[in-house]
């Protein structure tokens, strides 16, 4: 009940305010601010936006792309398969950075790609975003650091020391 009195309280001080504008433009032959003509271009460019956005959003969604399923059904494959299976897997089938982090994963890791399905496996090949959690990403510049023992510029992880040689700081192993 307050609300609509104080409600009533403010359009009545807001016309009583009014009155001495109204009352000049009045007298000075003044009009309201006159508004600009209405175009119905804009309304129409509007409505074809509105359209096309529609039918963006209803068009089915694109299917993966070829490369993206062969790929993540072989490391689906590699992934789903028993120990035979994965001994048996041709890895030329699969690009050298993929074949290396799906030959260092442990079991539970492996269970986690295979329960993800070959689109998500596709994805993280590809090195895209999949939201697999325990499953390190598959990074492209990181083959050729483990393979050949070298350090890439600005990486903090050590790289692979070659059998034989000592790591910096410490003595060479005698053979027994």
């Amino acid at each position: 009940m307050l609300k609509v009195i104080l409600r009533a309280i403010r359009q009545i001080v807001g016309g009583i305010l009014a009155v001495p504008g109204d009352f000049l433009r009045w007298l000075t032959g003044q009009q309201s601010t006159p508004m600009p003509p209405t175009t119905d271009a804009f309304a129409d460019e509007v409505d074809s936006q509105a359209a096309e956005l529609r039918e963006q959003l209803d068009a089915p969604a694109p299917e993966p792309t070829i490369a993206v399923r062969s790929l993540g059904g072989h490391v689906h494959g590699y992934a789903a398969g028993d120990r035979d299976y994965r001994d048996a897997f041709d890895v030329a089938s699969i690009p050298e950075n993929v074949a290396t982090v799906l030959l260092t994963l442990a079991p539970g890791q492996l269970a986690r790609l295979a329960s993800a399905g070959p689109e998500l496996c596709g994805r993280w090949a590809l090195g895209e975003k999949t939201g697999l959690v325990g499953v390190p990403p598959v990074k492209r510049g990181w083959v050729p650091s483990v393979i050949s023992g070298t350090k890439p510029a600005g990486d903090p992880a050590p790289g692979l020391v070659p059998e034989g040689e000592a790591l910096p700081g410490m003595r060479p192993r005698r053979a027994a």
